[in-house]
């Protein structure tokens, strides 16, 4: 279903200032206008497809980044009627949404979309958004994928063409007479997990088409993947998120850089944003840690490309050089930024 084969989609868009916490005035707002407009830019230059995060509470601080967010179903419904050909994709949480739900909701886009529709399903790490929806956050990590697990064959289910109505008792769930129609899977019908942790990446190697995941050097990366994919017992596809920054020199991107996630950078709501990661501060030494706030502050932790036009083109190379599948990629104003990565680099990197 995507036109090309090293596929290039807009993570985080979705989301006041995206994937940056800064005081930088000129950060993404998120604003109804901005969105759709860069939606029907994606759709014009056929780019592959949109990845909305879903965040159910901001990160504090003097920003309050996050504080304005589109939930994810809703607009992927409201973009599938500006949009012809992009892919868009759900973030699900397993936590707060019920399967039944989510298939009801993914089955309506799928038919109004003309099957255009995927899920991006994460089964949630910040406490206070679990805090928020009175959710017990307790369970281990492997615990939270075990729900998981149920939660996925509900969904399954739910979605089997050959199933009527069936009930489940499960460990999480119990269902009586559950039934979804029409049905939403289809032979188009993506299935993304996002995870970075050694649990996460086993349970998406296990269900899903596509691992979304966080890598730390170019040099390390294709080693990684070819890992990821090698001990795979089914084929499953690697997406990287990456934050970009191109100007017209590398010095003037890397001042840039410096300037919103260190100069500028929201200490509050980094510090909160690590907090909820559940990193301890305590056991990483002090110069280390300040490199750690920085990349939160400039890419939620996301790898950040910066440099000139030459510069970024190897960089990506490099990353499709590495048997990456596909990039998810955010920038500081999507508007601006992307209208020049649009321009200068997407068709030389069409042509990898």
């Amino acid at each position: 279903m995507f036109l090309n084969k090293f596929n290039i989609g807009l993570f985080a868009f979705n989301a006041s200032s995206g994937a940056t916490i800064t005081k930088n005035k000129n950060r993404w707002k998120a604003e109804t206008e901005q969105i759709i407009n860069l939606a029907k830019m994606a759709d014009d230059c056929k780019l592959d497809f949109l990845l909305p995060v879903a965040r159910w509470s901001d990160w504090g601080g003097e920003m309050r980044p996050h504080k304005n967010t589109f939930e994810t179903l809703s607009l992927a419904s409201a973009l599938s009627q500006i949009t012809k050909k992009i892919y868009l994709f759900s973030t699900i949480h397993a936590n707060y949404i019920h399967p039944i739900i989510a298939s009801k909701a993914l089955t309506s886009i799928s038919r109004f979309s003309k099957n255009r529709i995927g899920m991006n399903f994460v089964c949630g790490w910040n406490k206070e958004e679990y805090e928020m929806f009175n959710i017990n956050f307790n369970l281990s990590s492997s615990d939270r994928y075990k729900y998981g697990e149920e939660w996925l064959k509900i969904f399954n289910k739910l979605n089997d063409p050959n199933i009527d109505k069936f009930s489940f008792n499960g460990n999480y769930f119990k269902i009586k007479n559950g039934q979804n129609f029409p049905k939403v899977l289809n032979k188009n019908f993506i299935k993304i997990s996002a995870a970075f942790s050694k649990d996460g990446r086993k349970f998406a190697k296990k269900h899903f088409d596509v691992l979304l995941t966080m890598f730390n050097s170019l040099e390390t990366l294709k080693r990684v993947n070819e890992e990821l994919k090698n001990n795979s017992k089914r084929k499953i596809k690697i997406y990287n998120p990456v934050h970009i920054i191109v100007k017209k020199t590398k010095a003037e991107a890397e001042e840039f850089y410096e300037e919103y996630s260190n100069k500028n950078q929201d200490i509050k709501a980094v510090d909160n944003f690590i907090r909820n990661l559940q990193w301890s501060n305590k056991k990483i030494l002090a110069s280390y840690l300040a490199q750690i706030k920085q990349r939160v502050s400039g890419s939620l932790g996301s790898y950040t490309i910066i440099g000139d036009k030459k510069s970024v083109l190897e960089q990506i190379n490099t990353i499709y050089k590495s048997k990456t599948d596909g990039l998810a990629i955010t920038f500081f104003d999507y508007s601006k930024d992307f209208n020049f990565f649009k321009k200068n680099l997407l068709h030389k990197i069409r042509k990898f």
